[in-house]
């Protein structure tokens, strides 16, 4: 999971204007006839989808995963079942794969059941959700992963951050085979590299050899395209990094990497 920066400006002001009228319109309707009003309008929220596949470089927002094979889904952060007059509010939508929206369904659980918002009191800001959101500043960083590509929490000492990351990992399906396997692979990857290019900068650090100049170039346009924000899992990159204590390397290999 990686900060998703969603600001106001990238919502066209005709999507707003029908989103505007379609929450109205739901306002006035209770019970099971604003239920079924939402459903009828959700051609509202998919129309999103374009954009929200642009804040991200076209990964789910939660799994940091290519959807390739299977239909990007908007999940609704705050789901519209508990929070209906939100269901039109682009603040509370996130781009989503398939697998982890159907997993989440209308799970939205709270540290404190009792400041959870209704619509007769709508205001959210008293509610500390468990589920984290990668459009929070520091829950994203909260998310981290070893060498096999499971998920792990970034501060287990604190009862709170890892009760968060249980719940999210497993409302989510983010400890699936599937996402396992491709963490494994860009951990791998960046590990083999990190390495070998750890190795060259020692050896070659007073020689002039071509060879190893041009090995070095190679790893250097390999890590920068492994780290690169339109790649999959670069959380997973920035954690192995991390844990090579490489973080410093990799920056270089994208200076050298760009110059190039």
């Amino acid at each position: 999971m990686k900060y998703i920066n969603y600001p106001a400006g990238a919502i066209e002001a005709a999507w707003q204007a029908r989103a505007n009228t379609a929450a109205s319109t739901a306002a006035q309707k209770s019970g099971e006839e604003a239920n079924a009003y939402i459903a009828s309008r959700s051609e509202i929220w998919s129309d999103l989808k374009p954009v929200l596949e642009g804040l991200s470089s076209g990964k789910c927002w939660y799994s940091e995963a290519k959807d390739r094979v299977s239909y990007w889904h908007v999940d609704h952060y705050r789901p519209k079942s508990l929070y209906p007059w939100l269901a039109f509010d682009w603040r509370n939508m996130r781009l989503c794969g398939g697998m982890p929206n159907i997993a989440k369904s209308n799970d939205f659980p709270l540290n404190d059941e009792t400041t959870r918002a209704t619509a007769a009191s709508p205001s959210t800001a008293l509610e500390v959700p468990l589920l984290l959101d990668p459009t929070q500043w520091g829950d994203p960083d909260l998310l981290t992963f070893n060498g096999a590509g499971e998920p792990t929490c970034a501060d287990p000492r604190d009862p709170l951050s890892a009760l968060r990351v249980k719940l999210s990992v497993k409302l989510l399906d983010l400890d699936t085979e599937k996402l396992c396997e491709g963490r494994r692979h860009t951990w791998r990857s960046c590990e083999r590299r990190l390495k070998d290019l750890r190795g060259i900068i020692e050896a070659q650090r007073h020689q002039n050899n071509t060879d190893a100049g041009d090995r070095l170039k190679d790893l250097c346009r390999d890590l920068d395209d492994l780290y690169d924000e339109t790649s999959e899992f670069t959380a997973t990159a920035w954690a192995c990094a991390k844990e090579l204590n490489a973080e410093m390397i990799v920056r270089l290999a994208k200076e050298v990497a760009r110059s190039l």
